[in-house]
């Protein structure tokens, strides 16, 4: 049988940070899962109640709540596809963008990591392909990274207090009632026209426009690693100082990290699922695949048209919710 281009790449399992990390998870979710039922098995008839004030009814109306199960009903029991996701997404992600790097070509020996090449090199040593491929989610954050997802997030701060509407999302079981400044669309145009002023196809010239496409891999594990310490951060604070009453525990801090602890999580007044999902992330999403689209055009010298329009439905659907935002009934705005 021959050698599989990816056999340079092999190594021994108790070296995979990755597989360490997922036998540890899964065999503390065991534990958590068991210790869980029985406190909530032991605690089902001793709902604790509270009463709130609803401040959308024009006179005192009382409403009952029962405390902590205004929105963590069900959790990751009830959703394993989520648990899933969230065990496997950060992984997954780096492997993707692992797979289209100039490090898996040089593996492959300088060919493109196309499937029709890398089908038949894994079938040829699976052993070898199955380490390559777990090795490949292992990544390290770069101090560029790190960078630029600060510049990136700090511009998102800024443009954050650029004015509008003030709406309301829904009102809580607990009374609450969010308030938004509508500037979605605003944002969008601003932050995307910034990026374009300051790269080389605009005027400042400060970096290449197609630096997304060139710090992928580091961005990706820069991420996930920033992704942990914010969750922590959330689990804590929507145990110990939440910003409303719709907050609360499963019973298990386990669960707690992956389901969440608060509805709406503020900061210094800064709604942080809104500028987290909303702000930073869509404005990534839509801004990567232009850059990546410009750095195919610099690497092979001809435009492609399929991740052109594909980066310009990922540009314009995104925009189409800041134009156009979720109803009233969805817990956020735009």
């Amino acid at each position: 049988m021959p050698a599989s281009p990816l056999a340079d790449m092999a190594f021994p399992v108790a070296d995979l940070p990755w597989g360490k990390f997922v036998i540890a998870l899964a065999a503390i979710y065991a534990f958590d899962f068991v210790v869980s039922v029985r406190k909530k098995r032991a605690s089902a008839s001793t709902g604790k109640e509270v009463t709130v004030e609803s401040p959308k009814k024009g006179k005192a109306e009382d409403k009952m709540v029962t405390q902590g199960k205004n929105f963590v009903e069900g959790g990751a029991d009830d959703n394993p596809g989520i648990l899933f996701l969230i065990v496997i997404g950060p992984m997954l992600c780096n492997l993707l963008a692992y797979l289209t790097s100039e490090e898996m070509i040089k593996a492959l020996n300088g060919a493109e990591p196309h499937l029709s090449t890398l089908v038949p090199a894994c079938f040829a040593d699976l052993q070898s392909c199955g380490l390559a491929t777990l090795n490949a989610a292992y990544l390290l954050p770069s101090l560029e990274g790190c960078q630029f997802l600060a510049a990136f997030m700090g511009v998102a701060l800024a443009l954050e207090f650029l004015p509008g509407l003030t709406q309301t999302g829904p009102e809580t079981l607990t009374g609450h009632l969010p308030h938004y400044v509508d500037n979605g669309v605003k944002f969008c145009l601003v932050f995307t026209g910034l990026y374009f002023l300051g790269s080389n196809v605009g005027y400042l010239g400060w970096y290449d426009f197609g630096l997304m496409f060139d710090i992928f891999p580091s961005m990706l594990i820069t991420l996930n690693v920033f992704g942990i310490i914010f969750c922590s951060f959330l689990t804590i604070k929507g145990l110990t100082f939440p910003s409303t009453a719709d907050s609360g525990t499963t019973g298990s801090i386990f669960r707690d990290f992956i389901w969440g602890t608060e509805l709406y999580p503020r900061v210094f007044g800064l709604d942080l699922k809104r500028f987290i999902n909303c702000r930073f992330s869509m404005m990534y999403w839509m801004l990567a695949g232009l850059s990546f689209a410009y750095r195919s055009y610099t690497i092979h010298g001809v435009w492609d048209h399929g991740l052109v329009f594909s980066a310009l439905s990922q540009f314009l659907f995104p925009f189409k919710f800041f134009w156009c935002p979720p109803p009233p009934s969805m817990n956020f705005i735009m």
